[in-house]
């Protein structure tokens, strides 16, 4: 929940939100941007009273899917004998250059619950050339 509201003083680290509706999902085929401005349906959970450490588990939400895919391609040039050689490299991450969202904000005390502010890395490049001898 983000608030000490059972008044153990640690600063809410153990305090979770009470889910008030049964499911919290949203339908998967929204837009991206609505994706990002609201996850989950943040209507579902409610702040946990005072006195208590509110009755919503731990991970009982998933957040967006990772979809990674890293190449590699590299060739072996002979330099006049087997001990001398050149290898030139070029190595892809996230080849497919998919976006992959980070989880949304998860604290119920947040103007930014259930929103999403940051992605992986885009499609990164590599080409390396190396000698051996």
């Amino acid at each position: 929940s983000g608030m000490d509201n059972s008044l153990t003083g640690n600063g809410g680290v153990d305090n979770y939100a009470n889910q008030v509706l049964p499911n919290a999902t949203l339908p998967s085929d929204r837009p991206l941007g609505d994706k990002i401005l609201r996850w989950f349906n943040t209507d579902a959970f409610t702040t946990n009273a005072i006195g208590t450490f509110g009755y919503s588990g731990r991970n009982i939400m998933r957040g967006p899917s990772l979809v990674n895919l890293d190449a590699c391609l590299y060739k072996d040039f002979l330099l006049g004998s087997e001990k001398r050689r050149l290898e030139l490299r070029g190595d892809f991450f996230n080849t497919l250059n998919r976006v992959n969202l980070s989880n949304p904000t998860a604290t119920r005390s947040s103007a930014f619950f259930g929103q999403i502010f940051s992605a992986g890395s885009p499609r990164i490049l590599q080409v390396a050339a190396k000698i051996y001898f």
